[in-house]
């Protein structure tokens, strides 16, 4: 339910039609390969980060 709830959050969908496409995004960045996974989880990282900072300093 995590990122599907928070995705609901930010824009009216669904809980299951979020987490169905999430998955869906998920595998095919997965289905990418490892260096590009790498990548983009590394950019993901990063941008939880932010918005800890921003939490934070606000």
């Amino acid at each position: 339910r995590g990122a599907a709830a928070y995705l609901g959050d930010l824009a009216p969908i669904p809980l299951p039609l979020g987490a169905a496409g999430l998955v869906i995004l998920f595998t095919g960045i997965a289905c990418l390969g490892v260096r590009q996974s790498v990548g983009i989880a590394a950019v993901m990282t990063f941008a939880e980060l932010l918005g800890l900072a921003y939490v934070i300093i606000a």
